[in-house]
Formats: C-alpha cells, sequence, structure tokens
C-alpha cells in the first residue's frame, strides 16, 4: 500500500497541464497493477461471495480515492479533468489485467503461485478493517457535450452590460440526471436564476465510476452559471 501512495506522490508532483501524460499513466496503472490483477484473479478463481467481492471493492475504491486525492488544488477545473483522467485510465487497465490473469492461469492452473499470490493479496484487502472509507473528493463532475439545452437570454438583460453570475446546488443520481436544484448564491435576477437552473438542470452528467460504483457521491454538485457581460 505504501508504494501505491509513494507512486502518486511522485506522479502528481510535477503536474502543469490537464492531461496526463503517457509516462504519468504508465506509473498510475503499475501502482494499481497489483491491485487489479488480485481482482480479476479472484474473479477467475476464487469465486468469491458478494459480500466479500462488495468489501473489496469498497476498500480499492477507498484506497484510489485517497491516491488520486493527492492531486495538488493548482487550478480546480485542471484538477478535476486530471481526477477523472485517473480514475479511468484505473479502470481502462482491468481488461488488460482481466487478460493477463486468464493466461496465467491456462498455463499454470489456478493452483500456480501467482495466482496464489494474487488471491492472497485480495483476501487481505477485503478482510482488511484498516483501510478507512475516504471522504468524497471534491471534484465537479463534468456533463455531456452537447446535451444541455440552450436557453435564450431575457431581453433586457442582452441590451445591458451586466454581467450576472449566479451558484447552483444540483443533486445528481447515479445515471447523471439531474433530480433536484438549489440557488446557493442569487444572480440578483429571479428570472435568471430560474433560466439557470432550468439550462443546468437540462445537462447530462457523467459521474466517476469505478468498477461500476461511483467514486464522487457528494450530496450536492456547485455549479456556476452567468449571462450577459
Amino acid at each position: 500500500m505504501y508504494r501505491v501512495a509513494l507512486l502518486l506522490g511522485l506522479l502528481w508532483a510535477n503536474v502543469a497541464a490537464a492531461t496526463m501524460s503517457a509516462a504519468e499513466r504508465q506509473s498510475l496503472t503499475d501502482a494499481f497493477d497489483p491491485l487489479l490483477s488480485s481482482r480479476a484473479a479472484a474473479e477467475k478463481c476464487l469465486s468469491p461471495d458478494a459480500e466479500t467481492k462488495a468489501k473489496f471493492d469498497r476498500q480499492f475504491r477507498a484506497l484510489a480515492a485517497q491516491a488520486v486525492g493527492s492531486i495538488p488544488p493548482y487550478r480546480g477545473e485542471a484538477r478535476d479533468a486530471l481526477v477523472v483522467e485517473a480514475f479511468q485510465t484505473i479502470l481502462g487497465h482491468y481488461p488488460l489485467v482481466q487478460q493477463q490473469v486468464a493466461e496465467i492461469a491456462a498455463e499454470r492452473t489456478c493452483l500456480g503461485p501467482e495466482i496464489k499470490e494474487m488471491v492472497h493479496i485480495y483476501r487481505r484487502i477485503a478482510a482488511a478493517d484498516w483501510l478507512k472509507i475516504a471522504p468524497p473528493i471534491k471534484v465537479r463532475l463534468m456533463w455531456e457535450e452537447g446535451s444541455c439545452t440552450a436557453l435564450a437570454m431575457p431581453e433586457d438583460v442582452r441590451e445591458t452590460d451586466h454581467a450576472a453570475l449566479g451558484k447552483y446546488g444540483l443533486l445528481v443520481t447515479p445515471d447523471g440526471r439531474v433530480a433536484a436544484s438549489k440557488i446557493v448564491q442569487s444572480a440578483g435576477d429571479g428570472r435568471l436564476d430560474a433560466l439557470s437552473i432550468q439550462y443546468l438542470s437540462s445537462c447530462r452528467f457523467i459521474p466517476v465510476r469505478l468498477f461500476g460504483h461511483p467514486i464522487n457521491t457528494p450530496d450536492w454538485t456547485e455549479l456556476s452559471h452567468g449571462w450577459g457581460g
């Protein structure tokens, strides 16, 4: 586990852009490869019960969230994009790991030393009580491009140079739809607040997931929306 934390610390030490280099992605997959391999080996050779699988995945997600949470908050939006990319990189590496584990099992059987070690790691993580579940990382959910419904700006606002900016809270469901909304900071005009909420509520968001479960599940996601200017 220390190896994961160390590698992730090095990985994010010199981040300067909202995208990961090939070397950074390789470091990330190398760091999580033993854990991904243990999960794939358990699926292939152990057939764990539902409770054990849920415990391992919960512990894995907590560890990943803690590690990715070490990304420095140098710029909010850039950091958000990197967090999403990091989780997608981890998850995207899993099919290759599954293939590699299947090849090892086919060649040396599930009783071979490599598979036994992977299963041992899986059992240790699933049984651990020292890996505490990390609090949700403060990451703004990304929305699907083109999913938001454009709305017309009120004529009297269009004719002025005054810029109005409000902040709004959205409750987003696991499938990326807005279930509820609220005003966090008004734009100073009730009509603009209503239009902003209508616009943001029409968007389809992309939840950050790992093994099918949301990583970032805050009660409310806050977004700003402005008019005019």
